[in-house]
């Protein structure tokens, strides 16, 4: 495409996202789009926007990219400290044949350079900005195939995986009754990253060179948070003077730490040599928030 590339989002509501690629884009083109490729998605991204772009796709492609978001956000002239979302974004597209129709697969990465899963307690007096804080720091894969039905119209589907946590936090020693110097416990951490994965499908269709249409529905899904404090030790007084032998405080927290609910987009763009315009509705269906 030549010339000058126009950009437009129209945007009805700030609808509250649950996980990266959500709230801040996957790709540079389709962050630049404000997400509104669903109906012709151009690249890996369609991994995630619209799995049945990718059997409109004619060129092997491997991509390579880094995010950056860097929110700024002050409450009564206090700076929130809100975390950065940043990480690696990569992809490779296959381009397939079948039946003499096209068809395509792919894989898609989101890849957080600093942590790829965190879990933090706040003091209750300080607020928590769920769209910053844990949410964005999390491991994203996607693998997604397509097919062509008839000439201009194809389907697809795809699951993506997103890293759930549990596990279980260890101290041992002893526990000076009266002298909190005196407090001596060993810790030991283990964590397990289980995978959790929903589905999405997709339609494309593009009737003329310059017309494309998409319909993308995405599955809900919820990410359980399941902590164990496990603290085993003697109660002392005086350094040798045992009060409680092998005590022991066992403390177990769950919750849900992540919600993406139930999505609905469907979109229209055209295209010719000069201008791209794109548009899409959707629905979200938070009031399935558990």
């Amino acid at each position: 495409m030549r010339g000058l590339t126009l950009t437009l989002a129209l945007l009805c509501s700030g609808p509250v996202q649950g996980n990266p690629l959500d709230a801040f884009g996957f790709s540079a083109r389709s962050a630049a789009l404000g997400g509104a490729v669903s109906a012709k998605p151009m690249d890996t991204s369609a991994n995630y926007y619209n799995p049945a772009g990718l059997a409109q796709l004619d060129h092997i492609r491997i991509e390579l990219g880094y995010t950056l978001v860097q929110p700024e956000l002050s409450m009564n002239d206090e700076d929130q400290a809100v975390d950065a979302s940043r990480g690696l974004q990569a992809g490779i597209l296959l381009p397939l044949e079948w039946s003499g129709r096209g068809a395509g697969f792919s894989i898609g990465l989101h890849l957080p350079d600093e942590r790829i899963s965190r879990i933090r307690a706040l003091p209750q007096r300080q607020p928590r900005w769920v769209l910053w804080d844990n949410r964005p720091q999390r491991l994203v894969i996607t693998s997604s195939a397509a097919i062509e039905l008839i000439d201009g119209l194809s389907i697809g589907g795809g699951l993506t995986y997103l890293a759930n946590t549990s596990g279980t936090l260890n101290l041992t020693g002893q526990v000076d009754l009266f002298e909190a110097e005196e407090t001596l416990l060993t810790s030991a951490v283990d964590v397990n990253l289980a995978a959790v994965r929903y589905a999405s499908v997709g339609l494309n269709w593009r009737p003329t060179t310059h017309w494309s249409f998409g319909a993308t529905w995405r599955q809900d899904f919820s990410l359980k948070l399941d902590l164990t404090v496990d603290v085993r030790a003697d109660v002392v007084t005086a350094g040798d003077n045992v009060v409680v032998p092998d005590g022991r405080l066992l403390l177990r927290s769950t919750n849900d730490n992540l919600y993406s609910p139930e999505q609905l987009y469907i979109a229209a763009a055209y295209q010719n040599d000069t201008w791209y315009f794109g548009a899409e509705i959707g629905w979200v269906r938070w009031s399935a928030f558990p």
